[in-house]
């Protein structure tokens, strides 16, 4: 990667990394860098997920976002955040997909 400073070479996962992070910025996409061991408030995963802090409580409480108590306030890891933002999306990629199929099977919805 060229830099005003010079060519620093960096290693393939990070290569891929800041290739999308400078897509995504360029496309006009949100971006977030956190570490993958930093703690997050429930608030935070709110932000993070775009949704309610309320429903993020409830997703810990069913057990479906790992999480742990500091205190008496729970705790998630970045890592699970990601991870669960990650499935959230796979599975509504999945749900279109099958309304898209049966749309075009000509199935209707009320």
């Amino acid at each position: 990667m060229r830099t005003t400073d010079g060519e620093v070479g960096l290693p393939p996962a990070a290569r891929r990394a800041v290739e999308q992070l400078l897509t995504d910025l360029a496309t006009g996409g949100v971006v977030h860098v956190l570490a993958e061991d930093r703690d997050l408030t429930t608030q935070h995963v709110a932000d993070l997920l775009g949704l309610s802090r309320t429903f993020v409580v409830r997703l810990i409480d069913g057990g479906k976002l790992p999480a742990y108590l500091a205190g008496s306030h729970r705790r998630v890891r970045a890592a699970d955040a990601v991870a669960y933002a990650q499935e959230r999306r796979r599975r509504l990629v999945a749900a279109a997909a099958i309304t898209d199929a049966d749309s075009d099977a000509g199935v209707q919805y009320r």
